[in-house]
Order: structure tokens, then sequence, then C-alpha cells
């Protein structure tokens, strides 16, 4: 045997014996138990204790039925999870676990709004960047049956779509979200590049939300840890319980009770049961979406034969049951919306988002227009609209686009009262800041233009009708190839062509579709990246701060007792503050007069006597003393 398995055995026989040991002998420890057995076994079904268990087991059950057991041996490395239990041991380790848990709310919600997103521009670089089916010869020695075609990077010629899928196209939104920028593959057209360059913007938001949350939490602890040292933290205060919810909406009538059921999940059980199946439903509906996009669950026509091969004959079509499963989910689509604009009237205009100012003299069918026009109920008709669209002949391709609006429906959850609050807390973020946001990216405009400027000039303005005859018989721009010992020709043609470099390479996202290569372009790309560095720390910074001026507020309405009582000392400062306001507001003007009297120089004094004088005439009447 092997050196290795000698060493695994020694490794084993300490876990094994560690682990028997604090097992058999957990029920000494007083710890509130009843007895041995019920002791023991709450020791053993703790996480950190399971894992150990699996860490073991894998082991013994190699030698007793032989090799062959690789998924077991893989669950050896459990044991590496052994390291979290030094956690309670290193003040850092808990800082950083009490820093994710108050964190915790906040960043789902970010991850619930980062999933949409992403779904969205998935959406719709997928239907811009490979939609267009092509059956031409040059594709058919690969792809026999034809395939998804868009233009290549030149603009000059078509190749494969690298987008074949939504769940593709997903793959390139996350990386470029995140500015990580593989360069696997990229898009090519005017308006997957535009789609592009908003995403890499929209992910810079995302990334700046969550470090200024992170940061605002990991200070508030850090602060916590240095000036209560030694002392132990306050209990949590109990979760309020809502015993008044009945399990149907009552009062009011038949409509407003329907109203209420599909509306406020705040309303009654069934309301809330009813929100949580129409999440389900939106959930399957976009799965369904993004499923039926992709080859796998896709099959190509009957029609599809050796000299028919036509677009309409050999294009793939999706699963039939992807077709039933949205009409179920497009029939209680409508439903409830139907079933919401037909009873919103009768419902106060409060009940349903409206300001009671906006409905003038609480007319019913204004009140019915004002909230078919508001922003989520308006995304719910555009849901629908594409199937009936299809289902008549029309749409095509644009009606998908429409349809994946259908998982912003989800957004309805929000209405529960501390995810209204972050997310509300998130969009004050954003508009707070986006005064300064936009005066970035003015700048960036600006930047974009001198350095894309800048770029074709150093990489593209040797023009040559010698080299590259036969691709180019009149002529192309010219630059030397990375390694510079050939020659190659330029991509960057026009200074809109280069925009695309400038905010791939400014956004550190850097796909490497293009790249300079002279002297000179790579001087330009140094300073483009100095600049986007800038450039992006900046709306970082201004994220940050109008994150500190809103999450404290957070905090303090939905925090836990232990997060709030890190705001107490200017509470209490301000209450003090308040304290002393009424105490002097409310104090006889003799009280006063007698303070005045206080006052160090003669004048003062005197000053000071009349006042009182004067103020006692006035009686016992409060006033502000400044």
């Amino acid at each position: 045997m092997s050196l290795f398995f000698y060493a695994e055995a020694v490794c084993i026989a300490i876990f094994t014996i560690d682990y028997l040991a604090r097992t058999f002998t957990v029920h000494a420890v007083p710890k509130g138990a009843k007895n041995f057995l019920f002791c023991t076994f709450r020791y053993f079904r703790e996480p950190l204790n399971m894992i150990d268990l699996i860490a073991v087991i894998p082991f013994y059950a190699g030698l007793v039925l032989g090799g062959g057991l690789g998924v077991m041996r893989m669950l050896r490395l459990a044991r590496i999870a052994r390291l979290f239990k030094a956690a309670k041991h290193h003040p850092g380790i808990l800082m950083f676990k009490d820093v994710l848990v108050m964190s915790g709310q906040p960043l789902l919600i970010l991850v619930f709004f980062n999933a949409i997103i992403a779904i969205l521009f998935a959406s719709l670089i997928y239907f811009t960047e490979g939609q267009r089916y092509s059956v031409e010869y040059k594709f058919l020695a690969e792809h026999p049956n034809g395939v998804f075609v868009r233009p290549n990077k030149a603009l000059t010629d078509e190749e494969v779509s690298p987008f074949r899928s939504i769940p593709y196209a997903l793959w390139w939104v996350l990386v470029t979200m995140t500015t990580v920028g593989y360069g696997d593959y990229s898009p090519t057209t005017h308006i997957g590049k535009s789609i592009g360059v908003i995403c890499f913007y929209v992910g810079i938001i995302f990334l700046a939300l969550p470090i200024s949350v992170l940061g605002s939490n990991f200070e508030i602890v850090y602060n916590r840890r240095m000036a209560k040292e030694g002392r132990r933290e306050k209990k949590r205060a109990p979760k309020k319980v809502d015993t008044r919810r009945t399990c149907f909406p009552n009062g009011g009538g038949l409509r407003r009770s329907i109203f209420l059921l599909l509306e406020d999940p705040g309303s009654s059980k069934a309301s809330k049961w009813w929100s949580i199946f129409v999440i389900i439903i939106i959930l399957v509906s976009t799965t369904s979406f993004v499923l039926e996009s992709m080859p796998d669950f896709n099959f190509t026509p009957d029609e599809c034969r050796h000299g028919q091969i036509t677009v309409s004959n050999c294009k793939p079509q999706p699963e039939p049951y992807f077709y039933t499963l949205e009409l179920i989910c497009i029939a209680i689509f409508t439903v409830d919306y139907l079933g919401r604009m037909a009873t919103v009237h009768s419902v106060a205009p409060e009940e349903a988002g409206i300001s009671r100012e906006l409905t003038g003299n609480y007319l019913q069918l204004k009140i019915t227009a004002t909230y078919a026009f508001q922003n989520l109920n308006m995304i719910d008709f555009l849901a629908i609209v594409p199937f009936y669209v299809e289902a008549g002949g029309g749409g095509g391709g644009g009606a998908g686009v429409l349809r994946v609006l259908r998982l912003v429906r989800i957004f309805r959850v929000l209405k529960m009262p501390k995810m209204k609050a972050c997310a509300e807390m998130f969009i004050d973020i954003v508009a707070d800041a986006l005064p300064a946001l936009l005066i970035l990216f003015f700048m960036t405009i600006l930047m974009c233009v001198l350095f894309a400027s800048l770029i074709v000039f150093a990489e593209g303005s040797w023009y040559s009708v010698d080299h590259f005859q036969d691709e180019y018989p009149e002529g192309v721009y010219i630059r030397t190839t990375f390694d510079g010992y050939d020659l190659q020709p330029s991509p960057f043609t026009s200074i809109s062509y280069a925009v695309w470099w400038f905010f791939t390479t400014a956004t550190t996202v850097g796909y490497g579709d293009d790249y300079p290569t002279t002297t000179a372009g790579r001087v330009v790309g140094v300073l483009t990246f100095y600049t986007g560095i800038v450039l992006l720390a900046l709306p970082i910074t201004i994220v940050g701060g109008a994150t500190s001026k809103y999450y404290p507020l957070w905090v303090k309405e939905f925090g836990s007792a232990s997060e709030q009582q890190d705001y107490a000392p200017e509470e209490k400062q301000e209450a003090n503050y308040m304290r002393i306001d009424r105490q002097y507001s409310s104090k006889p003007s003799r009280v006063f007069a007698a303070d005045q009297k206080e006052c160090t120089d003669g004048s003062s004094k005197a000053n000071a006597d009349l006042n009182g004088a004067e103020l006692g005439e006035e009686g016992t009447r409060g006033t502000a003393w400044n």
C-alpha cells in the first residue's frame, strides 16, 4: 500500500477517536438535557457533527466494499468544513458571520433583483444575436438541418451564433455584469453591443450596492465588538405574531373580498397562499420560457428532409408540452388580472395603492383606469397579451421578449412590509445617487469619444493596398500582430466601432475580442484602464454614501434588537435634546430669569433681570430661549 493510504488511515483514526470520544461523553456536560440518550442525540444531529460522521464513513465503507467508491471518497472532503468549528474561538470569523447575518435580507433582495435583470438581459441578447435561422450551403456541412446565425465581428459575413439559448446568454450576462469578461463569446451587432453597454453599468450598480451594505454592517459589527468587549449582547426581541389575520378577507362585500384576496397578501391567510401560488406559477412559466429556447428541448419538424431544407421546414420547434404549460399559466394570469381589474372599484383608493387626490371625487371608473396604468399592472397586461397575439397568428419573435416580462410579476412579493421596505431602500439609494451618476455617465461619454478617437488613430491609421489583396482588393487599414512579427487588418476601422472597445476596457470586462497591438495603442489602452478605474470608483463611492444615509433607517425599523442598539447612543442623545427642550419650554418665565442671572458680566445680569421681569408679566406661558 502507498504512503498516502497510511497517511489517510492515521488521519481517519484521529478523526474517529475524536468523534467517538465527543459523542459518548457529551452527556456529562450539563446542558439541561433530560437524559443520556436525549443529550447524545441532540449533539449527534448538529450539522458539524454530521459532517464529522460523513467524513469518516467513506473510508471504512471502502475497506469493507473494496474500491470503485469514488463518489463516497469525495465525501471525505467534508472534513474541511471542520475548520469552521474554529469560528467560535476566533473573533474575526464571528464578526464575519455577524456581518453576513445582518446583511442577509438586503443581499437576498439584491440576488432577487439580479436574477430578474439577468434573465431580462439574457432574453434580449438571445433574441438580438441568435434568432436568424439559416440553411445556407456553407453552414450545412456541420449543421445539416441549418443553424442560427449572426453577423461576424467585422459585419462582412455571417457566423454561427454562440447565443444558442437563453441559458447560454445568461452565462454571458453574468460574466458581463460581474465584469469578469472571459471573452469566450460577445455580441457583434450594434443592438447587441448597446445591450452589452447597458449591462455593464447595471452590473456596476449591482456590485456597488452589496459592497456598501457589507461595508456599513462590518463597520457596525466592528464598532460593537470594540465598544462591548467582554459584555454579553442583549437578547433579540421576540418576533411579533399577527394573530388578527383571518382565513379569508371579510367586510365590504364579495367584490372587495375578491380584490383583497388577489391583491393584498397581508389581508388574510388565503391571500398569502394565493400570492405564493402565483409566484410559483410565475417561476414555472419563466423556467418553461427559458428551457424551450434550449436545443435539448427542441425538435426538428418532419418536413425537414433532403431536398426540402428550408428555414420554414427545418427551424427547430419547442416540444408541444411547453405550449400546454404556457396555456395553463396564461389562464391563471388572465383570471388573476381580470379579477383584480373587475373588482378594484369596490375598494378605497388607498387599498389599491392609489392616492385619493388622483381619483378626485372617488369615481369608480377613474379608480379602475388609474389602477390599470400602474407599472406592475401594465407589466401584467404585457405579460399575457403576446400569447393571445401569437394565438391569433400575429406577433413573431418580438413577442417572446415581452413574455419574459412575466417574471417581473414576482415583484408582488415586495408587498410584504419588510421586503417592501428593503426594496424601497435600494430604490431610494439609487434615486439619491442618480444625479451624480448621470454626471459621471456624461463624463464617461466624453472620455469614450476621446479614447475611441485615440485608439483609432493609433491602431487604424496605416492604410495599405499592397497587403491582403485577395480579401481586400481595394485596400485596408492594417497594424502589427500582437507579437510584432507580422501584419494584420485592423479591427479599429471607425470611432463608432472603437466605442465598444472603450466600454469593455473601462469597465474592466475585457472580452478580448478587440485589443491594441501597437505601442501607441497599448499606451492608450493603459490610460483607458486607469481612467476606467476612476470612473468605476466614483459611482461606488456615491452609492456607498447614499447607502450610509438610508440603510441605518432600515436597520432601526426592521433590524433585530442587537442591531438597533448600535444606533441607541444617537437616539438617546437626540431624546436628551428633546427632553431639555421640553423642560425649558415648560418652565415658568421666572425660571428663565433665574437661569439668566448666572451670566458672568454685570450688563448681562442686568439684562437678565429686566428680561425676567418682562417675561414674568406674561405669566407662565413657555417660550424658547436661545
